[in-house]
């Protein structure tokens, strides 16, 4: 009995996939697991021909082509699990969905391709998967820098993507923390000072169906008060909800009649699984927020909920996997991890994040 190959070089690629330069789009599939899931990974370089005319001042990869080339990567995934190698395997697009960039991918990056088969089985005509297309340029970048320029201070940062889509102990999430602990190892030379801390945590915020625990505040105030009495500002509110829907643990809103506030307070109160609703002055004096930032009263849900604005205006259609989310105060604990000892912190006084 043989072993399963777990990696597809160049040259198995092209034994599996038809494709060639300039559209071959993948250099290696790492990870293999079945036809269950794998990595692909692409090396950016500026050779490409598609960099000569797609931006030439600002050479980006166009969007389309990363999304081919994570389709190349599941292609590749299939057929070496099933044996496919010079059997002039083609494979056609039947529908792309939920497609969304977060950030431009240029020469020098290295593309990572996380797919996962969500349909399909050997001898099935029609396959489905789902992807991640991450770049390890921030941390890669930090380490070059670091060794090149020897900066004084520099400060990292990386996507919370990871983090909404996935668990704690999850497979996806355990090579992403992988990833990221090889690098703080590259970092942590020269008796350098290094801080590891986040802005928020993430808790898990769905019904035993996986359907998202969330409470439209929007929907409940206009029956109560009256349509256009009030709004309800959501912070998690951005151009990548695709991850979260746009449902978090906070809320802030606005009354267009200010005698309304205690009455609004107390309608809130009512609702079991918001358990902080406080005025502004009182929310943004306990929890350090701005006060000319947030609204009349400031809202948080329990644990495992969220709150919303009205049923209709959040798009959940693209949440695929169960809601993970934040803001509240489930979510404020945070790791501060230093790789030397600090003596000088105070005894008695709260430290945030931006301290």
């Amino acid at each position: 009995m043989t072993d399963a190959v777990t990696t597809a070089d160049i040259q198995l690629i092209q034994r599996i996939i038809p494709h060639r330069y300039p559209f071959l789009l993948v250099d290696k599939v790492v990870d293999i697991n079945g036809t269950q899931s794998g990595k692909g990974i692409k090396n950016v370089t500026m050779n490409e021909p598609h960099f000569t005319g797609h931006f030439p001042d600002q050479p980006v990869m166009p969007g389309v082509l990363i999304v081919e080339a994570m389709a190349q990567t599941a292609g590749v995934m299939v057929g070496v699990s099933l044996g496919m190698a010079d059997k002039n395997m083609k494979v056609y697009f039947m529908a792309i969905d939920g497609v969304k960039f977060r950030r431009m991918v240029v020469p020098g990056d290295v593309l990572e391709m996380q797919i996962e088969t969500t349909r399909g089985k050997p001898g099935a005509k029609v396959w489905k998967f789902k992807g991640v297309a991450t770049v390890e340029g921030e941390m890669a970048a930090g380490v070059k820098l670091l060794h090149e320029f020897k900066p004084d201070i520099m400060y990292l940062s990386t996507t919370d993507f990871i983090q909404h889509k996935y668990a704690p102990g999850d497979e996806v999430a355990n090579k992403f923390y992988a990833m990221f602990d090889e690098y703080i190892g590259q970092l942590n030379i020269n008796n350098n000072s290094i801080i590891i801390t986040a802005d928020h945590g993430m808790q898990p915020k769905s019904k035993a169906d996986g359907s998202p625990n969330a409470i439209y505040l929007q929907d409940i105030l206009d029956k109560k008060l009256g349509d256009n009495s009030s709004k309800v500002i959501l912070p998690i509110t951005d151009p990548y909800v695709v991850h979260h829907g746009a449902l978090g643990s906070f809320a802030t809103i606005y009354l267009e009649d200010k005698s309304k506030i205690n009455e609004a307070m107390e309608e809130i109160k009512k609702i079991k699984e918001i358990e902080v609703v406080v005025s502004n002055e009182v929310g943004c004096e306990e929890y350090d927020l701005p006060n000319d930032r947030m609204g009349d009263i400031i809202c948080m849900s329990s644990q495992y909920m969220t709150i919303g604005s009205s049923e209709s205006s959040h798009d959940l259609s693209k949440l695929k996997e169960p809601l993970r989310s934040h803001g509240g105060l489930h979510e404020r604990e945070v790791p501060f991890i230093s790789n030397k000892k600090i003596s000088s912190l105070p005894d008695n006084e709260k430290l945030n994040n931006y301290d």
